[in-house]
């Protein structure tokens, strides 16, 4: 597999470097965070989306979507008329194909170019889909999939989980941010515990676009935003902003700064795998993308907070931010770009907030 990294085909060498994920951090992660940071197109966004998937524990590559996934059907979600709809699970399938693949690909209407890397998009409630998740589970593709929700879902949740579709970027310098920025904080060898001690640095300014929200690789705990989106948006529902420091440490950075969490919330973890650290004892899950994030244990006293609960894999650890509808709102009426919302499971909960209502609500 490792060659192919090597390989004169981008599309292969994306492929490989996905597998590599699996069994050879180095040097496949670095193979796909050249692409995510090179130019637009659709090796960008595959690259960026399966390093994110892959960090966040959806990404299906060994075992195959067959052997995995359960049914939708055992999924809802409350829509905006309080009814319950199925959620919707959907495949990103890439695969070098031979022949035989492509045979199969035609007997299922399945589009599938003459390139010899095939990318196929489908939905488990797809009739196709039980005999694609067969053949995934046998030909060992890269298999990304994520729950799929609808404005109307997410507007209807009293709290999402917040994530971005933007990762710009590395905190600096790259060899010792972690011990700048943590200090001796966390366990050495899984990463839990870790506290801030001192701002994130970068190599500068942002290059923002039209964009207003943005996470950094590596560090997936914390949300960054433009000064006037924390302004006009986070600042009024009580969120706190820290600034941001150059490469050097010696100038804050003026078009960016950090969001601060000063709350964490339980959530439930009944359904969520979990290891625990031979080092340190310490419990973390693989992060939750199967149908709405897990419902909190208890209401939320500010707009946005994080969980108790440590999720990742390896030496990855961080901590899921929940934000509430009235934040959520505010987002996607300021079209702060970037900003997505999952929702959170609802459950009773011991105080309702009567300022979080639906998008639109009066």
């Amino acid at each position: 597999m490792i060659p192919l990294l090597a390989d004169s085909n981008e599309a292969v060498r994306l492929w490989a470097a996905a597998h590599c994920l699996e069994f050879a951090l180095e040097p496949g992660a670095p193979v796909l965070e050249k692409f995510a940071v090179g130019p637009f197109g659709d090796l960008r966004a595959t690259a960026a989306i399966t390093l994110w998937l892959w960090r966040e524990g959806a990404l299906n590559v060994r075992e195959g979507a067959g052997a995995t996934s359960p049914s939708v059907g055992a999924w809802y979600a409350r829509d905006h008329r309080g009814c319950e709809t199925p959620v919707r699970i959907v495949h990103n399938i890439s695969k070098r194909v031979d022949e035989a693949d492509r045979e199969l690909l035609k007997l299922l209407a399945m589009k599938a170019d003459d390139s010899e890397f095939v990318t196929i998009r489908i939905d488990e409630a797809d009739p196709r889909w039980p005999e694609v998740a067969r053949w995934v589970a046998e030909q060992n593709p890269v298999d990304i999939y994520w729950t799929e929700f609808t404005n109307e879902e997410v507007a209807a949740a009293r709290w999402v989980r917040l994530f971005t579709d933007w990762m710009h970027g590395y905190p600096q310098p790259e060899d010792d941010y972690a011990e700048l920025t943590y200090g001796a904080t966390g366990c050495g060898k899984c990463a839990v515990g870790r506290v801030q001690r001192a701002p994130f640095r970068l190599k500068g300014e942002p290059r923002w676009g039209r964009r207003g929200i943005f996470q950094l690789f590596w560090v997936y705990s914390e949300f960054f935003v433009r000064p006037e989106v924390w302004k006009e948006v986070f600042r009024p529902l009580g969120v706190e902003a820290r600034p941001v420091l150059n490469r050097k440490g010696t100038q804050e950075l003026r078009t960016v700064v950090q969001l601060v969490a000063n709350e964490q919330v339980s959530v439930a973890t009944a359904d969520l795998l979990h290891a625990i650290c031979p080092v340190c004892g310490e419990r973390k899950y693989l992060p939750h993308r199967r149908g709405p994030f897990p419902s909190l244990l208890a209401e939320p006293g500010s707009h946005y907070v994080k969980t108790t609960q440590w999720f990742g894999d390896g030496g990855e650890a961080f901590q899921e931010t929940v934000i509430s509808n009235a934040l959520m709102r505010a987002l996607v009426a300021h079209a702060a770009r970037g900003a997505k919302g999952w929702p959170v499971a609802d459950a009773d909960m011991k105080r309702v907030d009567p300022t979080v209502k639906a998008f639109g609500g009066t």
